[in-house]
């Protein structure tokens, strides 16, 4: 097995074209995220493949309360499917297909809680903040443990939203 430790912007000047480049949970940490991923496409034969995988925040992940690792320093940037798309678009590819994860199983409690503070925030009982330590957020916690009163603000939040019903990973296919 070859494995190099480097810069993709260095790999694909001293390197031979790939059908297929993957960049899964990486563009989001990038310092120059439009120069990688340029890079990413001189790196693809002709009629080659890119996969990028960020966190999507076209989902539940955008208004996922006290999340520090989908904020600075750790996620230094932020991408929905139109900023993806855009991107791919400006390198001359196009599109082959945006792709959202299901909620995994292990995200599923977090999922549901986020789009319960989401309902609640809608109607008017509740204020989303990023980081949020408030009383209110606790109290209303409680409440959401409560079975039927989670459900049914689950259920108003994507009523409102299908998007966010979405995992919290999207996936550019793109040639």
């Amino acid at each position: 097995m070859d494995v190099r430790k480097q810069p993709v912007e260095e790999h694909v000047a001293a390197s031979p074209r790939y059908d297929v480049v993957c960049a899964f949970q990486v563009l989001e940490h990038v310092e120059h995220p439009r120069q990688f991923f340029h890079a990413c496409v001189q790196a693809l034969e002709p009629g080659g493949t890119l996969m990028i995988a960020v966190p999507a925040q076209d989902s539940f992940l955008a208004i996922a309360p006290n999340s520090p690792l989908n904020m600075p320093p750790h996620h230094v940037t932020r991408w929905t499917d139109r900023a993806l798309a855009n991107l791919a678009h400006s390198e001359g590819l196009r599109k082959a297909d945006i792709w959202h994860e299901p909620v995994a199983d292990f995200h599923k409690e977090w999922h549901a809680t986020t789009l319960a503070y989401h309902a609640l925030a809608r109607f008017g009982v509740h204020r989303l903040r990023l980081i949020d330590n408030s009383m209110r957020y606790r109290l209303l916690g409680r409440v959401i443990e409560v079975p039927a009163i989670r459900n049914y603000l689950v259920r108003s939040a994507l009523k409102n939203e299908s998007r966010l019903g979405a995992g919290h990973t999207v996936m550019l296919i793109a040639s």
